[in-house]
């Protein structure tokens, strides 16, 4: 406990105590249901030091028998995003008990191996929002298509709606199928025009382009094919092909396809970033 002569001083952690702290948030804001870093991909602490009993006098929920040490000890401490941190200063909202317990359920998520597992098991598609494109302008412009606003709209539906359907499929096999996509194209280009309405591609072909395993391309395959992408199918000549379901996704593909080579741009920037507003500007 303080002593009386002891003058509120705010102390920063020790070296140990942080990396306790950043240890045992998971590198998530303490608070439930958040998901804001506390440090970002480039190795940048962004996170807040938050004090459940505050470190002076004028802040929330100070407490005048505790010391400065015990002000700056590990159990004072929690790890938040800027917005949390500010929420969590309303004393009446938040008292000592209501933080103290949200530090230690947060904290034991990630001190158990086990459950600190479990936290990581998530449906990331539903963290990636794509871009929808608004006009297609460049696009437009860069392909020649010499289309009026009006003409672009029917364009402009479908690309959005291939990227609403895309958002939901695992980013491997968005990553298979923009490889398929672009070997499909470059194809294409050698044969008759009569012939290039086909989006096929030999499977073997394919499999043996990729390197992929049966195991791994046949899962790929059917995820592609539960969400109308893409799927293996017999041609005229009987041969195995992967083949598109629909017109619309074949030729949104080659729009995709054929503009990042002509603004070379890396194709993963739709299918993986999903940047479709780069169809815009």
């Amino acid at each position: 406990m303080s002593s009386d002569n002891e003058i509120p001083n705010r102390l920063a952690p020790t070296r140990d105590i942080l990396r306790e702290l950043y240890l045992k948030s998971g590198n998530l804001c303490a608070f439930p249901d958040c998901t804001a870093l506390m440090m970002d991909e480039k190795g940048i602490f962004i996170g807040q030091i938050c004090h459940i009993e505050a470190a002076e006098t004028v802040g929330p929920r100070f407490n005048p028998a505790q010391t400065n040490e015990e002000r700056r000890a590990f159990s004072n401490l929690m790890l938040m995003c800027y917005p949390h941190h500010k929420i969590t200063d309303n004393e009446k909202e938040y008292p000592v008990a209501k933080l103290s317990e949200m530090k230690r359920t947060h904290e034991q998520k990630f001190s158990d191996p086990a459950r600190a597992m479990l936290e990581t098991l998530k449906d990331w598609t539903a963290h990636h929002e794509p871009s929808f494109a608004r006009s297609l302008k460049a696009a437009n412009e860069g392909l020649a298509w010499g289309l009026t606003e009006g003409q672009l709209a029917e364009n402009l539906r479908d690309i959005n709606a291939f990227a609403s359907r895309l958002r939901n499929v695992p980013v491997e096999s968005r990553k298979i199928l923009s490889l398929l996509a672009a070997r499909a194209y470059r194809l294409k280009q050698g044969m008759k025009p009569a012939r290039r309405h086909r989006y096929h591609l030999l499977l073997k072909d394919a499999q043996a382009a990729l390197q992929l395993n049966d195991r791994q391309f046949r899962t790929h395959l059917d995820i592609l094919s539960h969400h109308g992408m893409a799927a293996p199918e017999q041609d005229d000549d009987g041969n195995w092909v992967i083949s598109l379901y629909t017109p619309d996704v074949a030729y949104v593909l080659d729009i995709l396809v054929e503009f990042a080579e002509k603004k070379n741009l890396p194709i993963d920037q739709f299918f993986i970033e999903m940047r479709f507003d780069l169809l815009d500007a």
